[in-house]
């Protein structure tokens, strides 16, 4: 007996000996985080969970310290290690439903929050976490009436009223969506919360631009800048002066902010700016600096998901690869040596495009199937058909008779919730089906201020089935066009029919000469257009210009040269075609 209780003794001293040196050593470790020592921290903590491998503490802390460094991974790893420690440690699965969300695996994410919930049903910023999943889930139904619940057994307060709005966004309830954000914004203000009043400003912005109140979504979106002037609450005036072909404007704000921001949101601004533009030259490296960013947790507090975010990437190389083939088909070549390599240069810009095209499909194919998993549950709501069928439209565009059956079907569900999108949808159609008088009605009812991209595009439909007997027509839309933004010719190979005029003082050149070597490039040579090109060459300068009928001038350049041959009046032409169909920024 006495043997017995000697051992439970020394037992007893073990394991108090033991506890004491781990609490010991888990202080230690919190000391060296709280110092930010990180190097110490991560030794201390991964000694602990060898050394203690029954105390949670230790992989809890690690996945703490991880998730502040934004190494997700693991931080996931050790929180997953430390719930398996302690499986009653029901904190940590609002840990990992939130590590979770960072790697944008939101269904883990779902599963997490779901069982925080079983043990803790009364947590307000729980339940608002579990809304946004739903959001990015696309199960809104089932979000709104998990928030409308909450807060009327609860109260409300701004990020609830918020997530509710966006929620009530997805699925086309313009109503109930305002009047939570304006929920939300009230909250904010009345509790001196100006960043969250931007953010909800900023939700509130795309809200009225979606709805096509365009001049409410302005003064929305310069309200969200005036409370917390941050990168990510530019990014709706940027869109909107996007929308406005204010391209300078655009500019100016993402430089202002660009070199704040730890997302690639303004990047891809940048992108659309430059490739809208035609400064494709900026391009490249910006898409590849995006495309090397390996931390996309951004994405968690984002209306995206990364599927959507690669595929905005894949349409960006793929527009860009696709303008520069037409650029380089249409340059002016000196000999047969350049033709031979501008052609090898043609066909690798044309596989590039080709091969991104096929990827950018396949991330839409992807993305409409994101949507498809809420179509089955009992919360259905018949807006996901909109989103659906818009992707699939945009897959099989270049197959008209597909394109416009999935087309037609979002046009019967979308024009119910905003009347204004007929206007858009006529003008698809009519481009899928070249009919002139839904073309003309995409023409006549598009907002010319905020719809300049859908203008245009339908312009160069209406170009594209013009024929010889309708030239007047066809002048008058590639004017159009051309002032919307000169850069859409380039952007789908359009000729521009202008008549030469050209003389010269060089005895190397004649008139003759120098229009056919002109001609066949971005301008076409057609005597009856209202445009004019004159060309002017002495011994050292070559005067370019284009001109309208009224002899107002759209663009000009004077290159000057120490001695004017073939070479150099190429390289004049190619550069003032280049000068002309750019759009110029500071």
């Amino acid at each position: 007996m006495k043997k017995v209780m000697l051992f439970c003794f020394y037992l007893l001293v073990i394991v108090f000996v033991f506890a004491n040196s781990a609490n010991d050593d888990f202080k230690r470790a919190e000391k060296a985080v709280e110092a930010e020592n990180w190097d110490k921290s991560v030794e201390l903590l991964k000694n602990g969970i060898k050394n203690y491998p029954n105390d949670y503490r230790f992989a809890k802390l690690l996945a703490g310290v991880y998730y502040d460094k934004e190494l997700y991974e693991l931080s996931y790893k050790y929180f997953k290690l430390a719930k398996k420690i302690k499986p009653s440690a029901y904190d940590l699965y609002l840990d990992l439903s939130d590590v979770t969300a960072n790697l944008n695996m939101e269904q883990e994410s779902l599963k997490y929050i779901l069982k925080y919930l079983d043990y803790k049903p009364n947590s307000l910023s729980a339940i608002s976490s579990l809304g946004w999943l739903y959001f990015k889930l696309h199960d809104s139904r089932r979000g709104i009436k998990l928030l409308e619940d909450a807060i009327k057994e609860y109260g409300g307060y701004g990020s609830l009223y918020a997530t509710l709005g966006t929620l009530y966004s997805e699925v086309y309830d313009y109503k109930n969506a305002k009047r939570y954000y304006k929920k939300a914004i009230a909250y904010a203000k009345k509790n001196d919360l100006d960043a969250a009043a931007s953010i909800y400003y900023y939700n509130l912005a795309i809200l009225e631009t979606d709805f096509f109140n365009f001049e409410q979504a302005y003064s929305d979106a310069k309200n969200a800048v005036s409370y917390y002037d941050k990168p990510a609450t530019n990014t709706m005036l940027i869109e909107l002066e996007l929308l406005r072909f204010n391209f300078q404007r655009a500019l100016d704000i993402v430089q202002k902010v660009i070199a704040k921001d730890k997302t690639p949101i303004l990047e891809m601004d940048l992108i659309s700016i430059y490739l809208q533009t035609g400064h494709w030259e900026e391009v490249s490296g910006i898409i590849q600096k995006v495309k090397n960013r390996k931390n996309n947790a951004w994405i968690a507090h984002y209306g995206l998901s990364l599927l959507k975010h690669k595929a905005n990437i894949y349409e960006s190389e793929r527009m860009l690869y696709l303008y520069k083939y037409y650029e380089e088909k249409r340059k002016i070549k000196t000999n047969i040596f350049e033709k031979i390599k501008s052609l090898k240069t043609e066909m690798e810009l044309y596989s590039k495009y080709k091969h991104y095209d096929n990827v950018f499909k396949v991330y839409l194919t992807k993305i409409a199937d994101e949507f498809k998993p809420s179509l089955k549950t009992k919360d259905y709501d018949i807006s996901y058909d909109v989103y659906i069928n818009n992707f699939y439209y945009e897959i099989f565009k270049d197959d008209p008779f597909k394109a416009l059956k999935y087309l037609e079907k979002a046009e019967a569900i979308e024009t119910k919730f905003i009347p204004k999108l007929q206007p858009r949808y006529d003008a698809k159609k009519g481009a899928l089906t070249k009919d002139r008088t839904l073309l003309n009605s995409g023409m006549k009812n598009l907002d010319y201020d905020w719809e300049k991209t859908e203008l245009a595009e339908t312009f160069v439909k209406a170009i594209s089935i013009t024929n010889r007997a309708e030239k007047k027509l066809r002048y008058l839309y590639l004017q159009r066009l051309f002032d919307l933004n000169p850069v859409i010719l380039v952007q789908n190979d359009i000729c521009l029919p202008v008549k030469f005029n050209a003389s010269s003082k060089n005895k190397k050149f004649n008139s003759k000469k120098m229009i056919a070597l002109f001609n066949g490039s971005r301008f076409k040579k057609d005597n009856e257009s209202p445009l004019n090109v004159s060309i002017e060459i002495d011994e050292h300068n070559i005067n370019l210009q284009l001109s309208n009928k009224g002899g107002a001038v759209l663009s000009k350049a004077n290159f000057v040269y120490d001695k004017i041959t073939k070479k150099e009046l190429v390289k004049s032409y190619n550069d003032f075609i280049k000068k002309t169909f750019t759009v110029y920024l500071k």
